[in-house]
């Protein structure tokens, strides 16, 4: 079963372990701070996540899926609002009082040509560039799903959801 869809044991443990950032700010704050997987591993918050997802038993979590959730976690840790409504590729396409999306197609374009979160640092950067430009706020269970399982079908899925929303209206959204 994949790891962070509706109704999963693994989505409700990541949903519960952003919460208790809240209460561990020393680990977010070293999370924020941290740009690559080498500074992420040390903190212990982050290992808890990793284990909590373990017991789940949804996925064989190898060594990149490992290094994949550490990433995850400093990811995260710059969300400060969970947005569950829209897809995180729906929220970078919304219009800005200028009518234009919050995050650019240029940008989105650039995003969409990364191939792994683990090995590419200017991927993470550009991820964690679009939460602030969406004000701190991101559907996390979704951002987490599609960069844990980044490939085509996740690059195509985004495609359809930034410039379905992209194309709209000002002011009309799902």
């Amino acid at each position: 079963m994949p790891l962070f869809k509706e109704n999963t044991k693994s989505r409700q443990e990541l949903i519960k372990w952003w919460q208790g950032l809240e209460e561990e700010r020393g680990a977010r704050a070293t999370l924020r701070r941290a740009a690559s997987l080498v500074e992420i591993v040390p903190v212990r918050y982050a290992h808890y996540l990793l284990y909590r997802l373990w017991q789940c038993q949804e996925d064989n979590i190898n060594q990149d899926k490992q290094d994949k959730i550490m990433m995850l976690c400093g990811i995260l840790s710059h969300v400060r609002e969970n947005e569950a409504k829209d897809s995180f590729a729906k929220q970078l396409a919304r219009k800005k009082g200028n009518n234009q999306p919050v995050f650019s197609e240029l940008r989105f374009q650039r995003l969409l040509q990364y191939e792994d979160i683990v090995h590419e640092p200017l991927f993470y950067q550009e991820i964690v560039r679009a939460i602030h430009q969406l004000g701190f706020k991101a559907n996390i269970a979704d951002l987490a799903h599609s960069l844990y399982y980044w490939n085509d079908i996740t690059i195509k899925n985004w495609a359809y959801d930034y410039f379905r929303v992209a194309e709209e209206p000002a002011g009309k959204s799902d």
